[in-house]
C-alpha cells in the first residue's frame, strides 16, 4: 500500500490512540519499577486501577487472570503522552490534553511504542515476546464537528438509518450501538463501540475503535506486525462506518 492510497484526514476528531503489547512471559516487577528511570522526564504515578486494556479474546484465555495488579504510570507534563507497564503488558498512548499539540499521527505514536519497547527491553535485559497486541481509537464528534444529538447520528454513522416504522416514538434522547468484526490476520478481531458522552457539560458522540490478534513472530517486529495492520483496520473502518457528510467536514483524503 502506497500513502496515496491510504485514507487520512486533515481534521480527524481522535482524541486518543492506544498501542498496546501484552507479553507472553509476564516480566519480574522489579525490573517494571525500574523502567521508570528510563523516561526521566516523565512524572510517575502510582496507581492500582487498571488502564482500558482488555485484550482477552471472545474465545476466553488467562490473561485477565494475569492482568491484575499494579501498574507503572507515566506522563509527560501536559499529560499528553503516557506511557503504562504492568509484569504482563506495555501501553503508550496519546491524548489531546495538551491544546498546543495537534494529533501527532499514528507514524509517532508508533516510534513512541518502539523507544518503550527497548526501554524495556533494555531494564530487564532480556528480548520481550509479545502475544496478543492492539491499537485503539477514540473519537470525539462534538456540534464544531457534526454532531449536536441523537438526531444528527445518521448524518455522521453509516449504517445508521435513524428512522422508526412508524411515528409512535418520539426522538431518543440517548443512542448506542456495538459492532464486532472478524478481520484478516495478523488481525483477529476490529470492534466498533458508538454512543453519546458527556465531557465538561458538553454532549457528544464517541466513536471507540479497537482492533486486536496475535503477534505473528517474536520480537518487536512481531508486535509491530499487527499494531501497523491493526491501524490499518481501525482507519478502513472509520471511513467505512462513517458518511461522505462527516467525511467532508474532518477532510478526508484519499
Amino acid at each position: 500500500m502506497t500513502a496515496t492510497d491510504f485514507p487520512t484526514f486533515d481534521s480527524p476528531p481522535v482524541v486518543e490512540v492506544g498501542l498496546i503489547a501484552q507479553f507472553v512471559e509476564p516480566l519480574p516487577w522489579k525490573h517494571v519499577d525500574a523502567f521508570a528511570a528510563a523516561w526521566p522526564d516523565y512524572e510517575r504515578h502510582s496507581r492500582r486501577v487498571l488502564a482500558r486494556m482488555d485484550l482477552v479474546p471472545e474465545s476466553g484465555s488467562a490473561a485477565d487472570e494475569k492482568a491484575a495488579g499494579e501498574r507503572l504510570w507515566l506522563e509527560n507534563a501536559a499529560g499528553s503522552r503516557v506511557v503504562q507497564i504492568q509484569p504482563d503488558r506495555l501501553m503508550v498512548n496519546w491524548s489531546d490534553d495538551d491544546p498546543t499539540e495537534e494529533y501527532p499521527r499514528y507514524e509517532n505514536i508508533r516510534e513512541f511504542f518502539k523507544e518503550a519497547w527497548r526501554h524495556v527491553e533494555s531494564v530487564a535485559e532480556t528480548a520481550l515476546e509479545p502475544d496478543i497486541c492492539e491499537v485503539f481509537y477514540l473519537n470525539y464528534i462534538t456540534a464544531r464537528n457534526g454532531w449536536t444529538g441523537p438526531e444528527d447520528t445518521a448524518s455522521i454513522i453509516a449504517p445508521w438509518s435513524g428512522e422508526m416504522s412508524n411515528d409512535f416514538l418520539s426522538e431518543p434522547y440517548r443512542a448506542a450501538t456495538y459492532l464486532h468484526f472478524h478481520v484478516p490476520e495478523p488481525c483477529q478481531w476490529l470492534d466498533i463501540e458508538i454512543g453519546p458522552l458527556s465531557v465538561e457539560e458538553e454532549r457528544l458522540l464517541a466513536i471507540h475503535l479497537a482492533s486486536r490478534g496475535f503477534a505473528p513472530s517474536l520480537g518487536l517486529d512481531g508486535a509491530l506486525a499487527v499494531l501497523n495492520a491493526a491501524h490499518e483496520q481501525i482507519v478502513k473502518g472509520f471511513v467505512s462506518l462513517t458518511t461522505e457528510h462527516a467525511h467532508a467536514i474532518w477532510g478526508l483524503e484519499r
